[in-house]
């Protein structure tokens, strides 16, 4: 299994140039994502519930649009999440500096999390997803990710894609859900175990 966790100095810095450069427009959503990230730094990385209330996701559903539409990026790609699959990302990009919005259209919460394979790797994704999280995670650079909790929630992913071989997964469990109460975490396989991922090449 692959996954990997933020880079907190990486995300410190983030902060502060949103909290100092937010359009008027989001300022007030911007700030409520910018307190949980903060949140989520004081706790050491540990407690990600701050990402997981209805109030986050509503915030997320106004900037990140916001961003998509007025920022500049080399390629702007908008890809849907369903029970269990990905919609819209193409089998094949540029690469550059990308956006992705990421749009859930599915009963349950999804992700789309991309890593690309390192040169020189020569096994298949299928097989690279079935070793143990350390030796995968040796074998491929993740470049973003981007968390949509509920149905019709949006979030943004932006990475700089080299060419090379990616692939696109889900690693929420089956059953993941987020309510007015907050986040039902689920109990079942990841969602790539049922199809959700997709690979895709960059030249």
């Amino acid at each position: 299994m692959m996954n990997s966790e933020p880079d907190p100095a990486a995300l410190t810095e983030n902060v502060e140039l949103i909290d100092a450069n937010a359009p008027a427009e989001i300022a007030d959503s911007a700030a409520v994502m910018t307190a949980a990230v903060r949140k989520v730094l004081e706790s050491g990385g540990q407690d990600f519930s701050p990402f997981e209330t209805p109030e986050y996701s509503a915030a997320q559903a106004e900037v990140d649009p916001f961003v998509f539409e007025n920022c500049e990026f080399d390629a702007a790609i908008e890809v849907t999440g369903l029970d269990f699959s990905f919609d819209g990302l193409p089998d094949t990009m540029e690469g550059g500096r990308t956006a992705i919005l990421f749009t859930n259209e599915g009963a349950e919460s999804h992700e789309i999390a991309i890593m690309r394979r390192n040169d020189g790797v020569t096994e298949s994704f299928e097989d690279l997803l079935a070793l143990p999280e350390e030796e995968a995670m040796a074998k491929v650079t993740p470049v973003s990710g981007a968390f949509a909790p509920s149905t019709g929630s949006q979030a943004l992913l932006v990475g700089d894609f080299e060419p090379g071989d990616y692939i696109a997964i889900c690693f929420v469990p089956v059953g993941t859900t987020l309510n007015d109460e907050g986040m039902t975490e689920g109990t079942g396989e990841p969602h790539f175990m049922h199809g959700m991922q997709q690979e895709f090449t960059v030249s």
